[in-house]
């Protein structure tokens, strides 16, 4: 699953491969475009009936290698940019603030309904909220818990590989008032900061 593999395979990836050059729109809008399906199935898994032919195939698609699969065989056909092309590098950055800009406020929307339906629900009771996710939830549930909470902690690792220690600690800070949206409003940080550096130096060059 995902938590297994972001801390296990994407970190490391991203410590040993980083790249310095510019990515495609197509690369950065596929990777908005992912993510509406497991949102999808993400708010399902913990709305409808856990007997539910729905709830098996969304926590499928979840568990399965489906959404990843077919990403990365779209991104198959991406040709890489020449690293440095000034008119590359502009699209990169524009597509990053467009790709990075809506999944933060889409983060934000879904963490606001997210945490007023909890409120409605259970109020300031946090230990029957987490009784319903994990202590005494559906063992799919509790498992679907603890894989967000395991990728959690693997993305703020990726903020440490990027020895932005500080990043690290806001972001962890932020996330208790934003949720995920913290995490976007981060990476969105870092990688204009990397864009910038490469707009920089492809004007020098």
């Amino acid at each position: 699953g995902m938590s297994v593999s972001v801390p296990l395979m994407w970190v490391p990836a991203f410590i040993w491969g980083r790249g310095e050059g510019p990515v495609t729109p197509m690369r950065l809008y596929l990777s908005v475009a992912a993510t509406i399906p497991a949102c999808i199935c993400s708010t399902l898994v913990f709305l409808v009936d856990t007997d539910s032919y729905l709830w098996r195939l969304s926590a499928g698609i979840l568990g399965g290698p489906i959404l990843a699969v077919v990403t990365g065989f779209v991104l198959y056909f991406d040709i890489p940019p020449n690293k440095d092309s000034k008119e590359a590098i502009a699209k990169h950055l524009k597509a990053t603030k467009e790709a990075y800009g809506f999944m933060t406020i889409a983060c934000l929307i879904c963490w606001v309904a997210l945490v007023r339906l909890t409120f409605a629900s259970y109020g300031f009771d946090l230990k029957g909220i987490w009784s319903e996710l994990f202590t005494a939830a559906d063992p799919g549930v509790a498992f679907l818990t603890l894989d967000y909470i395991l990728i959690y902690i693997g993305v703020i690792f990726g903020f440490f590989a990027y020895q932005s220690w500080s990043t690290a600690f806001k972001t962890l800070l932020a996330a208790m008032l934003l949720g995920p949206a913290a995490l976007t409003v981060a990476a969105k940080r870092l990688e204009l900061a990397a864009s910038e550096k490469l707009s920089q130096k492809a004007k020098l060059a």
